[in-house]
């Protein structure tokens, strides 16, 4: 076979898929409450007392215009307050959505939103245009596009049910996209792919990628390149305009390394003006935590958990221990579970959930001791943070850990997983 020929069989097996959806079928898309989306706004920094003018915002997935609208509102505030004109920013918004009527129907909303707020007609039909495309954000061609912010709520597809070529196209495309994964996460690959450095990617949709087979890929895609820098919880929000059970949580993530992580976890009493009570601490690292309260709980991890292992699932407070544990215990691998125990730099006395847990923490190596097979040693002198806050057995009716614990013999070098096994109980 001649090389022009190689070439073209080549062009036609890359060829890009054509995909026109049936518009009156079922594509995944959950639309987002108001208050939702000026929450995730809030979040990812996206403000109208920053100069929104000098940077680029992209949403892949329009639906009904709930974000692209909010956004144009922050924007022309924005240009208010740092004295620059709505109409030259026509490259400051990317939006994208793959069904023609969903495009349309945004930049309607779009150019409604524009004509409310004084622009004239043709201003509003030339901005509506260049912010709004339909084009399937997955496999367009976006060339040197540079975002700060990436946001929205991605659709909610099992790739099974993509047309073949299309779906074949986006594991091409998208390496993260294994097994029977939900499209979602090719959108978040895509989005991380097309930040500039320090910019910020926040998505609502459900949580289950960070625990299960499918999101190995996209885990190990974050936690080598990109910072967890909040994660807010909304399992039992009513967050959509319609009921969906899709266990959902907010996600903000950032081109740039790894720091502190902060979690809130809500209760379904959790509202607009919790959200504004959480948002600021979330997005500010200077702000206080907030006090927990009946509609939610929170906590800062001093990072978020490395590799495509699964996260951990649990209560802030218990990611917290866990990362705190991997931190500074883990030498290699993933916990192999929940640690029963005091957390760290909290109130005395403040545990975890009471049922006996098992986890295996590598014991560091102590450096007058020999480190020849075979040596035994206590856990409690290797992980003395385990008793309490203080390093100092727990006081007098504060809950405390029961003495048992199993010794594991050191392997070459000092390094060696012991295996605690722990309950609180009143102390005595």
């Amino acid at each position: 076979m001649s090389r022009a020929s190689q070439l073209a069989l080549r062009d036609v097996a890359t060829e890009r898929p054509s995909w026109t959806p049936d518009p009156g079928g079922e594509h995944g898309e959950v639309f987002t409450r108001r208050w939702v989306v000026e929450l995730i706004l809030d979040l990812m920094g996206y403000r109208a007392d920053e100069d929104l003018g000098t940077s680029v915002i992209v949403e892949p997935s329009c639906g009904s215009g709930a974000f692209i609208v909010a956004i144009v509102e922050r924007l022309a505030e924005s240009c208010l307050r740092h004295g620059r004109r709505l109409r030259d920013l026509g490259g400051a918004i990317h939006g994208f959505d793959l069904l023609e009527h969903n495009a349309e129907r945004t930049r309607k909303a779009v150019m409604d939103k524009l004509l409310e707020l004084g622009e004239l007609i043709d201003v509003a039909e030339r901005l509506s245009g260049q912010w709004v495309q339909t084009d399937d954000f997955l496999l367009a061609d976006h060339g040197d596009l540079e975002a700060d912010f990436v946001v929205g709520n991605p659709p909610y597809i099992r790739l099974e049910d993509v047309p073949n070529e299309v779906s074949d196209a986006y594991r091409r495309e998208l390496p993260t996209m294994r097994g029977r994964a939900d499209i979602f996460v090719g959108f978040f690959e895509r989005g991380l792919s097309l930040l500039a450095p320090d910019g910020r990617l926040a998505f609502i949709c459900a949580d289950r990628w960070m625990r299960n087979q499918y999101g190995t890929h996209l885990r190990s895609l974050v936690a080598e390149s990109y910072s967890v820098d909040s994660v807010l919880v909304l399992h039992d929000i009513d967050a959509f305009e319609d009921p969906v059970a899709a266990y959902p949580a907010i996600t903000v993530m950032r081109k740039g390394l790894q720091g502190p992580a902060r979690v809130v976890d809500t209760t379904a009493s959790f509202g607009p003006n919790d959200a504004k009570t959480v948002a600021g601490w979330l997005s500010d690292p200077d702000e206080p935590m907030p006090e927990a309260s009946a509609s939610f709980e929170a906590a800062e991890l001093p990072t978020w958990f490395a590799g495509g292992a699964h996260w951990p699932a649990g209560s802030p407070h218990d990611l917290k221990l866990v990362a705190y544990l991997e931190e500074n215990f883990a030498t290699s691998g993933r916990l192999s579970g929940p640690v029963t125990g005091p957390l760290p730099q909290q109130p005395p006395g403040r545990f975890m959930e009471s049922t006996p847990r098992a986890a295996f923490l590598p014991c560091p190596r102590r450096p007058d001791g020999p480190s020849r097979p075979g040596l035994r040693r206590s856990v409690r002198s290797c992980h003395p943070r385990l008793l309490d806050d203080q390093n100092e057995p727990a006081g007098r009716g504060q809950p405390r850990w029961t003495k048992r614990w199993r010794h594991q013999r050191l392997g070459p070098g000092g390094q060696a997983h012991v295996a605690v096994r722990g309950a609180h109980q009143a102390g005595r």
